[in-house]
């Protein structure tokens, strides 16, 4: 619709202009330049009088071109300022850069669906401080989350070009929160086929749908009534320990938190033990669990365990403990 609109004033103003200049230079005899130097300063209505018809004419052809031409570009002109003022011409220009940004951004979250589920993801994440692209098929669920300053992007997932646009091949890990499950089955399966490395979280509404989804290429799956029902259990039941992880996990003004560091290949702790690593006298930190490539957690590991490249740490300490940690087995 903008496109045409524009090419409709272009079309207009050409017309008026070459018009006017043809007309000036037959019936005046003046040259193409100063043809088109009086037909612009005619329709602008700037009108200098260093130059004006002096032939009957010519007197008649710029009443006919003042008459039709300027009423014509003042429409063109308020027509334009409009087009440029609209809401769809902010939200191209909103896309366009939040495309730009998508393409600089490494190592981001993209969350596929922005509904209730959607909406707490992106915001726990964006809390701390990680780069979330949203996809969501819904234009105006999309334009909203732009209105918030969000990077949102209008897709449903299950198209290759969609998750391009998000940038699943630097992305860190992609986690679908559609409603349907078939749906995330198709979503899995297309971000699984453009890259084999990234991390996926799926939602499931049905038990049956799990092992589908795992199958799709989904590394984990998450059944919210499932967890929902466990939680409810654990307030009856162990309602003290429910409310302290809570308070672990997400508070920011809690002494302590828990964090999950995985050691990279090229890390100087690599291959060494808990005993030679000395976390909590170094530290201050304790190491509550360790999960090593291939296989199972091990809970309340031994000081004679190794870190091995690729394995993930579950440490308990307060933030700034744990990210003194994290840089040293990252070797920061």
């Amino acid at each position: 619709m903008i496109a045409r609109r524009f090419a409709a004033i272009a079309v207009i103003v050409t017309a008026l202009i070459v018009g006017g200049t043809v007309g000036f230079h037959f019936v005046e005899e003046w040259s193409w330049l100063d043809a088109f130097y009086v037909t612009v300063i005619t329709l602008t209505t700037v009108g200098y009088g260093d130059y004006h018809p002096v032939t009957v004419q010519g007197k008649f052809f710029a009443i006919t071109l003042i008459l039709s031409g300027v009423g014509t570009m003042a429409l063109a002109l308020s027509t334009l300022y409009e087009i440029l003022l609209s809401d769809e011409t902010r939200r191209r220009w909103q896309l366009r850069r939040r495309h730009r940004m998508i393409e600089k951004l490494h190592d981001h979250i993209i969350v596929c669906g922005f509904g209730r589920m959607g909406r707490h993801v992106a915001d726990s994440f964006t809390s701390e401080s990680i780069a979330v692209v949203l996809l969501d098929k819904s234009e105006d669920v999309v334009a909203h989350a732009l209105d918030e300053g969000r990077v949102a992007i209008v897709g449903s997932g299950s198209e290759e070009e969609d998750l391009r646009k998000a940038g699943i091949q630097k992305a860190r890990c992609l986690i679908v929160t559609v409603d349907s499950d078939a749906e995330a089955v198709f979503v899995c399966l297309t971000a699984r086929a453009l890259n084999d490395k990234v991390q996926i979280v799926s939602r499931a509404n049905n038990d049956d749908s799990l092992a589908k989804l795992e199958r799709a290429g989904a590394d984990r799956v998450v059944l919210p009534y499932a967890i929902g029902g466990q939680r409810m259990v654990s307030l009856v039941r162990r309602p003290a320990v429910t409310e302290f992880v809570d308070v672990v996990m997400s508070s920011a003004e809690f002494a302590f938190c828990l964090d999950e560091i995985t050691v990279p290949e090229d890390s100087e702790l690599a291959g060494k033990s808990l005993a030679e690593i000395r976390p909590r006298q170094e530290f201050s930190v304790t190491v509550l669990a360790i999960h090593q490539p291939g296989g199972p957690m091990l809970t309340n590991p031994q000081a004679s365990d190794v870190l091995l490249p690729g394995t993930r740490v579950i440490a308990l300490g307060t933030a700034d403990h744990l990210e003194a940690f994290a840089k040293k087995v990252r070797g920061e």
